[in-house]
């Protein structure tokens, strides 16, 4: 709390959206956002280093009484702990995240069971895709170990099918032995009453792909006799409390029905529900239609007003993803890929990540007996490293939301726009999604409350993340 006769500063700030006489007010070098009324931005505009905070609010206010001193230090109290209003600067405690990576995405095989209308592996050519065996797969993992951060290690199994790589569960126990928290995603036709136990047994995270709430909508994607068998599949691993998780690639066909998704995933006792967009890529340009981030969340937000207690399915939605940018005083400098996330191929290559998998981003090739020499001195890596939204290119480093958005998903800039440093192509999108974010966080400033307090407890009210 600042003494009444104290001389405060403010950082800059700009007005981000208005509602009647109401205002989201950001501080974009901080990054920090409030909701506040025409008398809270009159305030501001007062600050200038000179006037003490009583007679600022004598201005405002036009008195300075007990009631008015307590609203004063009520609204002031956020922006002082954050350092937006200050009488003389603090330096920060910035707790840095890994400079290695953390999070490894590995692809054992890219063969699959299935071919799904938005899948770009469905296209290859060949049905002999590319594969480790168990021994290469075991040298691939214990190589990784060595480039990677000595804190807490994930390990994401992805493809094609995981369940179709070479002696999988063997692969998985060896991954334990080596201390990675095992997630992976499947399409859960192999699964099996022995996969469900070494899941339980290993505490490993199944991320199964449902694609509607019902079989029309879910083989419309995955293909006939896939909907029934899929379900019974979340069945057994629930008999077996594995943590379990549902993914849905929403889409045009499929947006409408995200209510009785969440419903159908309440009645099978899944907790965490996954959504995210469909990729403009592979079989998907010809076969489905992407719907934009706004229409996703517009479905989401009726949801919460129709009723609140849906709020509780979303923390692993890519809508949560929008809600936690609102409630940290971070700076997102970048997306990670390549720094806190690098992936495996079934060669044994490592890229910055899935959506950065091509030739030219070759980090490095863990078969090779100078693959850590190489991935120190790549030159891939090193661009990632240095890569900051503050230096990205001149749109972006003059974005008052920059420190909010990080540059998105280099992956998707890249294959959309043909040049890793240029803006991201739905930057307007997401504006005007992250404007609709801030007033619904404002109206229910209980969303995202769970998630958020558990991630501090692991970095910190104040990161840069790069």
């Amino acid at each position: 709390m600042l003494n009444n006769t104290a001389k405060i500063k403010v950082a800059r700030y700009s007005i981000f959206s208005e509602k009647n006489s109401n205002y989201i007010i950001i501080f974009p070098d901080i990054p920090f956002w409030i909701a506040t009324t025409y008398q809270g931005l009159d305030f501001l505009k007062n600050i200038d280093g000179k006037k003490t905070v009583e007679e600022i609010s004598r201005i405002v206010f036009k008195d300075f009484n007990e009631q008015i001193q307590n609203m004063v230090q009520e609204f002031m109290k956020p922006l002082i702990e954050s350092q937006v209003i200050y009488t003389s600067k603090k330096p920060r405690k910035v707790t840095q995240l890994p400079k290695k990576p953390n999070k490894i995405t590995f692809l054992q095989t890219m063969n699959c069971n299935l071919r799904c209308k938005h899948c770009s592996v469905a296209d290859y050519e060949s049905k002999d895709l590319p594969s480790m065996n168990i021994d290469q797969a075991k040298l691939a993992l214990d190589r990784v170990g060595a480039i990677m951060d000595k804190g807490q290690k994930k390990l994401s199994f992805l493809g094609g099918e995981p369940l179709l790589g070479d002696k999988f569960i063997e692969l998985i126990k060896y991954a334990n032995e080596l201390d990675f928290q095992i997630g992976l995603s499947t399409n859960g036709l192999l699964i099996d009453e022995h996969f469900a136990e070494i899941s339980k047994k290993y505490n490993i995270n199944v991320q199964v792909s449902l694609d509607g709430p019902n079989k029309e909508s879910h083989e419309a994607i995955r293909g006939k006799n896939t909907y029934d068998r899929t379900i019974n599949k979340i069945k057994l691993l629930k008999k077996y409390d594995v943590d379990t998780q549902t993914n849905m690639v929403y889409h045009s066909g499929n947006i409408h029905l995200i209510e009785d998704y969440i419903n159908l995933c309440r009645s099978l006792g899944v907790k965490k529900i996954r959504m995210v967009p469909l990729m403009n890529l592979g079989r998907a340009v010809n076969n489905l239609k992407a719907v934009s981030v706004n229409r996703y969340l517009d479905e989401i937000i009726k949801l919460i007003y129709k009723d609140p207690s849906f709020m509780d399915d979303l923390d692993d939605t890519s809508f949560m993803g929008l809600v936690m940018a609102t409630k940290f005083s971070h700076r997102m400098i970048a997306c990670g890929a390549g720094v806190i996330t690098v992936m495996i191929s079934p060669t044994g290559d490592v890229y910055p990540c899935l959506n950065i998998f091509d030739e030219e981003h070759k980090i490095c090739n863990l078969f090779d007996e100078d693959y850590i020499e190489q991935f120190e001195q790549s030159r891939v890596r090193d661009f990632f490293l240095n890569l900051r939204i503050d230096q990205l290119n001149e749109k972006c480093m003059n974005c008052d939301m920059k420190y909010y958005c990080g540059g998105r998903c280099r992956g998707e800039t890249l294959r959309t726009q043909h040049d890793i440093t240029a803006p991201y192509p739905e930057c307007k999108e997401w504006k005007k999604a992250m404007e609709k974010i801030f007033w619904l966080v404002t109206e229910f400033p209980e969303l995202g409350e769970e998630k958020y307090r558990k991630v501090i407890e692991k970095t910190g009210t104040y990161v840069d993340i790069c």
